[in-house]
């Protein structure tokens, strides 16, 4: 039969060196980067909206109609938004989200792109 242990056994269970002061860590670099300054941000203009059937109605001098990824990059570099897309299949409506640094800009990019992605509702009497 072996012999019970002691848990207290400096043989079974040394005890470890005391820790040493600096680590491992790296002595102080004289060329370190300067603290640099925090930016200023500008405040920023969003808006969000959704339609339920997008199409284009925009045409291109050739008569072809345009794409609506080119409709959003021409809002975008006109009006200088960002506009978020996103879709949903089951229920035909996209959601746009425009932001900006100026809210005239937001507006005149919501305001296009209704009107650019709005199907044209007509009547025949």
């Amino acid at each position: 039969m072996s012999e019970p242990f002691s848990t207290d056994s400096e043989a079974l269970f040394p005890s470890l060196g005391p820790a040493t002061q600096n680590g491992n860590r790296a002595p102080p670099v004289a060329w370190a980067p300067a603290p640099r300054a925090k930016p200023v941000l500008a405040p920023v203009y969003s808006e969000s909206f959704a339609l339920n059937q997008v199409e284009s109605v925009r045409r291109t001098k050739e008569g072809r109609l345009l794409s609506v990824s080119d409709i959003i990059k021409g809002v975008q570099t006109k009006f200088k938004v960002k506009v978020e897309i996103s879709s949903q299949l089951k229920t035909s409506q996209t959601s746009f989200s425009v932001k900006s640094d100026s809210q005239a800009n937001v507006d005149a990019a919501k305001k296009a792109l209704i009107s650019d992605l709005s199907p044209v509702v007509s009547q025949l009497c």
